[in-house]
């Protein structure tokens, strides 16, 4: 049985909360929190979200990343939760453990058969080449480390941008609510039959992840990891939209392009990340010389418990 203990600063403890597999705890200020959260300046209604499926997940539902902080570092949207972290939220802070039920015995394992191949074990490393003095071009080294997974992780671990082409992918675009404004919203007609953008930031991991499956196959998708503030990453490339329509030539150009031209594109990123579509390794990772391979698996490619120390 999973549960966490919700103590104050001072380190008094106040009461445990268990968390049974499938369901779902909100904390807040509010009188609608599942765990109510001690007064704090301007402390929302509803703060966090704690949740046990597979896997217990948190998620910071403010816009605060300064007031839901995960082992001591900013939260920005989910993250796994797991035995021995720590959850502070203002004056409020909860340690999840794990605790078994004494009386029962662990479930017996099937026996494996002889004939029955052991599951690979994934090699999370990236290789990099040079390709020009203003990119490098990351992409992993085993085969088996796919593209699903490594965007899943991404998206729990690190705030991203999805660059999305409904219509070249021939969906109609979804409400600005749920996809942002389309950039070419005031571009010549003929542009705008063709070609929309839209900068997603926003949504869960897996509607992220449906979104890049769907577009992915139409060369109409292209994730970003911003390096710094997303607004501003945003402001600096709206310049350069054109190229971020459509993966493959923003391929051509970060591989054939100049150097001042793949730097402007390339300096607001920490990389680019493009689908490989039939092919092997199924996506690679655009970058300028001063992100390193280690740098970006330090950024949330890789899964928490096997990032390089």
């Amino acid at each position: 049985m999973l549960s966490f203990v919700k103590c104050r600063l001072d380190g008094n403890t106040e009461t445990e909360i268990e968390l049974p597999k499938g369901k779902s705890i909100m904390l807040g200020g509010g009188a609608g929190a599942d765990v109510r959260l001690t007064p704090y300046f301007q402390m929302p209604d509803s703060c966090a979200r704690i949740w046990h499926d597979d896997h217990c997940l948190v998620e910071n539902l403010t816009r605060k990343t300064s007031l839901v902080l995960l082992n001591g570092r900013p939260l920005h949207t989910v993250a796994l939760f797991e035995k021995g972290d720590v959850l502070q939220i203002g004056v409020d802070q909860f340690n999840m453990s794990c605790r078994e039920d004494e009386d029962k015995s662990p479930p017996p394992q099937p026996a494996k058969s002889a004939g029955t191949p052991a599951t690979p074990q994934i090699n999370y490393a990236l290789g990099s080449t040079v390709v020009s003095p203003a990119v490098t071009r990351h992409s992993p080294v085993d085969p088996n480390w796919k593209s699903a997974d490594m965007l899943r992780q991404l998206f729990t671990q690190q705030p991203t941008i999805v660059f999305a082409n409904f219509r070249a992918a021939g969906i109609d675009p979804p409400a600005e609510a749920v996809a942002g404004a389309d950039w070419f919203n005031d571009a010549p007609d003929e542009i705008r039959e063709v070609h929309s953008l839209h900068a997603i930031v926003d949504g869960s991991p897996e509607e992220r992840l449906q979104w890049v499956k769907t577009l992915g196959e139409k060369d109409a998708v292209l994730v970003a990891i911003p390096d710094g503030d997303i607004p501003m990453c945003l402001d600096s490339i709206k310049l350069f939209s054109g190229w971020f329509v459509r993966p493959s030539i923003l391929e051509v150009t970060l591989t054939q392009g100049s150097r001042l031209l793949c730097e402007q594109l390339l300096r607001p990123f920490l990389g680019l990340i493009i689908q490989q579509n039939d092919s092997k390794p199924e996506w690679v990772v655009y970058s300028a010389p001063r992100v390193t391979s280690q740098l970006l698996l330090q950024a949330g490619l890789k899964p928490p418990r096997l990032r390089p120390s």
